[in-house]
């Protein structure tokens, strides 16, 4: 019986996270600075698992945009002390 309820638990968190992958992130949702923020706004708030997974999909957006922003900058400073030796 146990093992049933396991398998269903997982087999609907999957089902969310699949939602959650091809949904839109809720613009009101409010995103939390650090993964502890999440864990206090999780346990204050009791979010349900799809907006915890829409939060966390939201947080990785977040930091995946910043490291394209910095990895662009470090390429133009590449460019710009490439043409400057030529």
């Amino acid at each position: 019986m146990i093992v049933n309820v396991q398998k269903i638990l997982v087999r609907d968190f999957y089902k969310i996270l699949n939602e959650v992958k091809t949904g839109e992130v809720p613009p009101a949702l409010d995103m939390p600075d650090s993964f502890e923020q999440l864990v206090t706004d999780m346990k204050s708030n009791q979010y349900d698992a799809k907006t915890f997974a829409f939060m966390l999909r939201g947080m990785v957006s977040c930091v995946m945009l910043a490291l394209s922003i910095q990895m662009f900058s470090i390429y133009l400073t590449y460019i710009e002390n490439t043409r400057f030796r030529h």
